[in-house]
């Protein structure tokens, strides 16, 4: 794989006219965390979401629980389908 890798940078570098390729620029740094970081990121917020979704569904539950106690077994209406 890494053979591919300097095939193809070494392929680009000779026709840019670039003589050398510095990975250690601040630039580079950067877009290297930034990028390893994306993949981590993207499902930390979306178990975020469904995790705050999730604590409003219960907590809704909680509440319909909490003002109609004898609906335990039968239909409760809640907020929501009081303003749908």
């Amino acid at each position: 794989m890494y053979s591919g890798f300097t095939f193809v940078n070494g392929a680009f570098v000779s026709r840019a006219g670039i003589q050398t390729v510095d990975v250690l620029t601040p630039k580079v740094v950067i877009g290297l965390l930034v990028g390893a970081m994306l993949p981590y990121w993207f499902p930390a917020m979306t178990m975020k979401s469904v995790g705050s979704a999730a604590l409003k569904m219960v907590e809704e539950s909680e509440e319909a629980a909490q003002h109609h106690p004898g609906a335990h077994g039968r239909y409760c209406e809640t907020r929501f389908m009081q303003h749908a």
